[in-house]
C-alpha cells in the first residue's frame, strides 16, 4: 500500500505526457479542398492547437483556409512531386509556433495575419494576393536562400523579416515598429535580393523604430516610375542599384558602410538613373556607374546622379563600366555630379592628360619619342596622386621642335 501513491504519481505523469504530446496530422486529399472538412485529414478530424500540421502529400492541389487556425507547427510542401498550396481565405489569422514553406510549397495570403515564426525554405514561395496581409507583432518571416516572396498586394509588417532569398515588391511593404509590441523591420542578408519594379515602395509606416539593413542587393527595376525605401534607420553594407528612374532612400541618417555600393546607369544624354537621399548621407564605400546600350558620353556632359539633404564623408572608390570615358565626380552641397572629361586637351604648348584610378594612389607620367621603346628608356615627366574621387589630371609642356612624342602612365 505504501507504494501505491508513488505508482499513481508515475501513471499520472505518463498520462500527462501523452496528453501534451504534439500529434501529426496530414492532409490526404490530392484534389485539394477546404481545410475545415475533417475527411481531408488522415486523422479524420480538424487540426487543433497542439497539432503538427503537414500539407506534404505529393500532388498539385490547393488547401483553402476559410477560418482562423491555430496549431503547434505547420509544414507546406517538401513533397517529391507537384505543388502543395495553402491559401488563406480572406482576412483570416494563421497562428503557429513554427511554420516551414518547403520546396514545392506555396503559402498565399489574402489580407490575413501571420503569428509565429514562418520560414520560406529553398524552393518555397510566399505570395500576397489581397491588400493588407500582415506579419503580426508576434510573427516573423525568414526567407532562406532559394526561397521567394511575391508581393502582388501590400504587406503590413509588425514583426521582423530576414531575407536571404528573393523578395519582389509589386505592392508596398509597410513597416511598423514602436520598439515594444510592434517590431517590424527588414534585414536583407548576403545573397538576398529585394526587387522594386516600381512604383511600389518600402514605407516607414509607424512607430519610430523601423529599420532596413541591407547586406545583399536592393534593386530598383526597369519601370520609369520612382520607388522609395524609407525607415527610421537604414544601413547599407551591400548593393543598392537603380536600373531605371529614381530611387529615394528616406531616413534621418543613411549610413553607407565600407562595403556599400551605390549603382546607377546611364543609357543616353537625358536617360540616366538617380539616387535621392532624403536625410543626412554618411558617404562611404563605392559609387558605381554602368553605361548601357553602347552609349559613350560626350566630353563636357554632366549627369546629376545623386541628391542628398546633407552629406558628410566621401565615397572611397568609384567604378565606371565600361571604361570608355574619363569621369570627374564633383560634390555639391545637395548633390553629386559626374562630369565627362577629355582624355587629353592641348592649348598652345600645354598638354593636359586626364585619367581615372584608385583614390590616393600615385601615377607617373612617362614620355618617349619612340612608341615601342622599352619602358626603362621612357623619361618621367610628372608624378601625381589620384584625388579622393579617383580623378587625376597631368599637365605637360610640348616641345614643338620634336616631331612627335608618346606618353604612358605607370602605377607604382
Amino acid at each position: 500500500m505504501k507504494h501505491l501513491p508513488i505508482l499513481s504519481g508515475v501513471v499520472a505523469l505518463l498520462i500527462f505526457g501523452v496528453l501534451t504530446t504534439e500529434a501529426q496530422i496530414v492532409w490526404t486529399n490530392i484534389l485539394g479542398g477546404d481545410w475545415s472538412v475533417a475527411a481531408n485529414w488522415d486523422l479524420n478530424r480538424l487540426p487543433n492547437s497542439s497539432d503538427a500540421v503537414q500539407i506534404t502529400t505529393p500532388g498539385t492541389y490547393t488547401v483553402t483556409l476559410h477560418t482562423n487556425a491555430t496549431m503547434a507547427s505547420l509544414t507546406v510542401g517538401g513533397a517529391v512531386s507537384g505543388t502543395q498550396t495553402l491559401r488563406e481565405g480572406t482576412n483570416k489569422n494563421l497562428t503557429v509556433t513554427t511554420a516551414t514553406i518547403g520546396s514545392r510549397g506555396v503559402l498565399i495570403m489574402n489580407g490575413g495575419s501571420l503569428s509565429g515564426a514562418f520560414t520560406v525554405a529553398n524552393g518555397g514561395e510566399f505570395d500576397t494576393l489581397t491588400p493588407k496581409a500582415q506579419i503580426g507583432g508576434t510573427g516573423s518571416l525568414n526567407i532562406s536562400g532559394g526561397g521567394t516572396v511575391n508581393l502582388a498586394e501590400s504587406l503590413y509588417v509588425y514583426g521582423p523579416i530576414t531575407n536571404a532569398g528573393l523578395i519582389t515588391v509589386d505592392a508596398s511593404i509597410y513597416l511598423n515598429n514602436n520598439g515594444t509590441t510592434d517590431l517590424g523591420g527588414i534585414v536583407n542578408q548576403t545573397g538576398g535580393q529585394i526587387v522594386l519594379p516600381g512604383p511600389a515602395s518600402i514605407v516607414n509606416n509607424s512607430g519610430g523604430h523601423t529599420y532596413v539593413t541591407n547586406q545583399g542587393a536592393i534593386i530598383k527595376g526597369a519601370s520609369a516610375q520612382g520607388c522609395t525605401v524609407a525607415a527610421s534607420t537604414i544601413f547599407n553594407m551591400g548593393l543598392i542599384s537603380v536600373q531605371k528612374g529614381v530611387l529615394s532612400l528616406v531616413c534621418p541618417t543613411l549610413q553607407l558602410q565600407p562595403s556599400s555600393v551605390l549603382n546607377v546607369s546611364i543609357n543616353g544624354p537625358n536617360d540616366f538613373t538617380v539616387i535621392s537621399i532624403g536625410g543626412n548621407a554618411l558617404l562611404g564605400g563605392t559609387f558605381s556607374l554602368n553605361l548601357n546600350g553602347g552609349y559613350v558620353p560626350s566630353v563636357g556632359g554632366y549627369f546629376r546622379v545623386l541628391y542628398y539633404s546633407s552629406a558628410s564623408g566621401n565615397f572611397t572608390s568609384f567604378s565606371y563600366l565600361p571604361p570608355v570615358a574619363i569621369w570627374r565626380p564633383v560634390y555639391g552641397p545637395l548633390e553629386m555630379d559626374l562630369i565627362v572629361q577629355p582624355f587629353f586637351a592641348l592649348s598652345g604648348s600645354n598638354l593636359a592628360i586626364n585619367i581615372n584610378g584608385a583614390p590616393g594612389h600615385q601615377a607617373i607620367l612617362l614620355t618617349s619619342p619612340i612608341a615601342d621603346a622599352p619602358l626603362t628608356a621612357w623619361t618621367p615627366v610628372a608624378t601625381n596622386t589620384f584625388d579622393g574621387t579617383g580623378y587625376l589630371s597631368f599637365a605637360s609642356s610640348i616641345d614643338s621642335s620634336q616631331p612627335h612624342r608618346f606618353f604612358v602612365f605607370r602605377l607604382p
